[in-house]
């Protein structure tokens, strides 16, 4: 019996430990999202590889992002939450008048509660 009660203060220790480590990787990729803003949401359509090893995400609506450090391809069907910065005024000053101001936009993508940087592509 009491090999039995073992186990289980074992699991639960295991899956608290897990739940607050979750936790504290929420609460860690939400404050890199600070100034960011949610414009879109889609599924994944298609992820491909591009040349120096970056995915390429086209997303049902359209959309087509390249994400450098997503180590597992989302499946087909996937929710992705699109977020983006506006540009600073340092930036448009910058570079407003040689990019295309979407290039300039800082984006993120949430694909299964992990946030990823992404640049849009065309």
């Amino acid at each position: 019996m009491s090999q039995i009660r073992c186990l289980s203060l074992f699991l639960s220790l295991s899956v608290l430990s897990a739940q607050v480590a979750h936790a504290r990787d929420a609460a860690r990729d939400l404050s890199r999202m600070v100034g960011f803003t949610i414009i879109n949401a889609s599924t994944v359509k298609q992820v491909t590889v591009g040349g120096a090893g970056e995915k390429l995400i086209v997303l049902a609506n359209g959309n087509v992002f390249k994400v450098t450090l997503l180590l597992l391809d989302p499946l087909p069907l996937t929710e992705v939450v699109i977020f983006a910065k506006p540009p600073s005024k340092e930036i448009i000053e910058k570079f407003g008048d040689t990019l295309p101001k979407e290039l300039l936009t800082q984006y993120k993508l949430l694909i299964d509660n992990e946030a990823f940087d992404a640049t849009i592509s065309r």
